[in-house]
């Protein structure tokens, strides 16, 4: 494995540990907030300023919609897709093996929403709705 593949490999990876093992869901200090596919339909509350990463365990999310982008500004987005670049175990195609990842700034006050859509959730396997859309709500103080 090259020394970049490694290090994008542990760049996501840290962005998932973090999400799991410390969320945050409150406006307790601006900083950074990680969320993923388990934030699904949570009403967040930050801080200013705050730097917002979403990460969700499926290259097959598309159609990313953020209302208000006034309120939350997107800075970049990172979708790891398969191929000879893709982590140990997702270079086959059709298996959605990866992350898409979206990082957000919130530079002003007020309300705003993400909204991320999919249409298959496995190789030939379409989603339930339950599973076909993630959606996240922002209030920035």
């Amino acid at each position: 494995m090259s020394k970049q593949l490694r290090a994008r490999t542990l760049g996501v990876l840290s962005v998932l540990l973090i999400s799991l093992l410390a969320p945050m869901h409150s406006a307790q200090a601006a900083g950074k907030i990680s969320l993923a596919d388990a934030d699904n339909k949570r009403n967040i509350s930050i801080k200013l300023n705050t730097s917002i990463t979403i990460a969700l365990a499926s290259t097959y999310w598309l159609d990313a919609k953020t209302t208000n982008l006034k309120v939350v500004k997107a800075k970049n987005v990172v979708p790891i897709p398969f191929g000879p670049t893709a982590p140990e175990g997702c270079q086959h195609p059709g298996t959605g093996c990866g992350t898409s990842m979206w990082v957000f700034k919130a530079s002003k006050k007020g309300k705003a929403s993400f909204t991320v859509t999919r249409d298959s959730c496995g190789e030939a396997m379409r989603c339930t709705p339950d599973q076909a859309t993630y959606k996240l709500r922002f209030t920035v103080k």
